[in-house]
């Protein structure tokens, strides 16, 4: 686990929506409406750091102003609490504003294509949810690496000797550098299906034939770790919708390929491209 013990940077913003999420859910931080609860629904809590992010823009200059995670990143980010297991679900009921005369339906992919009417799910924290304090700060970095929550935020600080200043040498004049191939980002799409994997497979290995140090590299590999959240958790959804129907076998098949997306996630975010391209040859 590699999380800085510390918050710094984004992680340390007091809107960072890891935080609004245990602020709600602890009573300490209102939701939209204005009330206190300790339990809510991931629309609630994606209200509440939308209001949050309006109140500190608010504060801010133009040229500063933040920009919030949209309504789908902020439900893919509130997965990784549930993967953590720093919330709970307490209870499934009818949803507050349904439109007139009828219902609202959302559609399942298990044994084909249905149709089942919407409802709201409460969650509320953990013990484990209370106590962790650096989960909270980036939580699908947290799970991509395997912590294990509750983890404390602040350690003891450790003394820096003062460094020697280092002797200047000549530098030799170098010939520049061959050109190097270019390449074109690779979109990810919603979903894990075998076309996307085995793009995603060429394109990682084109990336590593063109070197690690080679200029743009680094920023698409990282990008690639950044979208393969939402692969994650729709492999996680469809484990879970497989699993409650006892299709168990196929249900295992997502929760492997959840799993093998996650470490070849981070093994990008350790920019080992190898290590990845190794991993997703698991599931094609």
């Amino acid at each position: 686990m590699v999380l800085p013990r510390t918050p710094r940077g984004r992680a340390a913003l007091s809107v960072r929506p890891g935080l609004i999420i245990k602020g709600v859910l602890l009573g300490q931080i209102p939701l939209a409406t204005g009330e206190f609860a300790t339990e809510a629904s991931i629309s609630d809590l994606s209200a509440a750091y939308k209001e949050a992010v309006k109140n500190e823009n608010a504060l801010r200059p133009k040229s500063k102003q933040l920009r919030g995670m949209t309504a789908f990143s902020f439900k893919t980010l509130f997965k990784f609490a549930q993967l953590l297991g720093l919330v709970e679900l307490v209870r499934e009921e009818p949803m507050l504003y349904p439109p007139p005369g009828g219902h609202l339906y959302s559609v399942r992919k298990h044994d084909g294509v249905h149709a089942v009417v919407s409802t709201r799910r409460v969650f509320r924290l953990t013990d484990t949810g209370k106590e962790d304090e650096l989960c909270w700060s980036n939580l699908s970095k947290a799970w991509r690496e395997g912590a294990k929550p509750p983890l404390k935020a602040e350690v003891p600080a450790v003394p820096i000797k003062p460094r020697r200043k280092p002797r200047i040498k000549p530098v030799k004049a170098v010939p520049a550098p061959p050109p190097v191939p270019t390449f074109e980002p690779f979109i990810l799409g919603p979903s894990p299906t075998e076309v996307k994997l085995k793009g995603l497979l060429a394109h990682l290995e084109n990336l590593e034939t063109i070197g690690i140090e080679a200029e743009g590299v680094v920023s698409e590999i990282s990008r690639i770790s950044g979208d393969m959240d939402k692969w994650i958790v729709e492999a996680d959804d469809m484990y879970e919708d497989l699993r409650v129907v006892g299709r168990i076998k196929a249900a295992e098949e997502w929760k492997k390929a959840r799993d093998v997306i996650r470490f070849a996630a981070e093994a990008l975010d350790a920019r080992n491209i190898s290590g990845a391209v190794a991993l997703l040859k698991e599931l094609v």
